[in-house]
């Protein structure tokens, strides 16, 4: 008798096979760009052609897709499957640019202000610098877990303002009250929010400085859980004043049910995994079933990751 094998030994053997020569390669420049509250943004850059510019990064003539990769929660250019992303597209002639949260990618926080899943502010003003220097590229914007929410979030804001001419949405959270909840109600599920706490912390300890300033320094170290670190250090610097609130605010699908996301003007893929950790099958379907609508002809579409 045949026994069905279980997916995450498939997942396992794609990454033993795969070819991680990418993880090996440098960036090809890095560039610190600085945004209007003083706040620094490391843009990693992986380009698809040695045309190098007057700065040295991109020739300003350059018209080659631009990709825009924004991370997830903790995460940056030196994350594994960042690199694989950015390699794949730069293989296939798009030059690619990671942008770095606030205080990650070994950049210091240097504003008194930190990244959240619904700050668009620096997404939008590195897009706007990227699209006056490089009028020429067609540019497409990547968002991986917190970061496709701000990116999706972005689009929704800009409407038909943005330069972006396409963008992906890989596992956003859509809505935050449900992942606060959902995320802490099984066994494996508190093991990934106390991991992301820890991740947190290890952000939090970066700044020390900065954090004992601005938030609840000890209630960040005892932190065991997102919501703690929220309550503690998020919250506090984005003048919140319960967790609940930020996730409300913040929350995707709230902005859809309120019709704000359908200024959403230009294609844009979702890709979900109906066992994520922060994600319930039931939002999923509810983010799904508001997509079908067509936005200026061109429709959010969903995609199942089985």
């Amino acid at each position: 008798m045949t026994t069905a094998k279980p997916r995450y030994f498939d997942i396992l053997e794609d990454l033993w096979h795969q070819d991680c020569s990418c993880l090996q390669k440098e960036w090809r420049c890095r560039q610190l760009y600085t945004v209007h509250d003083g706040g620094t943004i490391a843009l990693d850059w992986l380009l698809a052609t040695d045309s190098k510019g007057s700065d040295g990064i991109l020739s300003e003539d350059a018209s080659a897709p631009l990709v825009v990769i924004v991370p997830g929660l903790t995460s940056d250019s030196a994350a594994a499957y960042v690199k694989h992303m950015a390699y794949s597209m730069a293989t296939k002639g798009c030059n690619t640019v990671v942008s770095n949260h606030r205080g990650l990618g070994g950049v210091s926080i240097t504003s008194d202000c930190l990244y959240n899943a619904g700050w668009t502010e620096d997404l939008r003003e590195v897009i706007n610098y990227l699209h006056h220097k490089y009028p020429k590229a067609p540019m497409l914007c990547v968002g991986t877990s917190i970061g496709a929410n701000i990116v999706v979030k972005y689009l929704g804001e800009e409407g038909e303002n943005t330069p972006v001419a396409g963008a992906a949405s890989i596992c956003s959270p859509w809505d935050l009250v449900v992942g606060d909840r959902f995320i802490s109600r099984k066994l494996v599920q508190r093991f990934y929010d106390k991991a992301l706490a820890f991740g947190l912390k290890g952000y939090a300890k970066l700044h020390e400085p900065v954090l004992v300033r601005l938030a609840n320094w000890e209630g960040i170290k005892k932190s065991r859980s997102i919501r703690e670190f929220d309550h503690h250090a998020t919250c506090m610097v984005a003048k919140y004043e319960v967790p609940v609130m930020h996730s409300c605010h913040l929350a995707l699908l709230s902005l859809i049910n309120e019709h704000a996301c359908l200024s959403v003007t230009v294609p844009c893929v979702s890709f979900h995994c109906f066992n994520n950790t922060m994600t319930t099958a039931a939002v999923v379907t509810n983010v799904v079933m508001y997509s079908l609508y067509p936005i200026k002809n061109k429709p959010i579409t969903g995609c199942d990751i089985p």
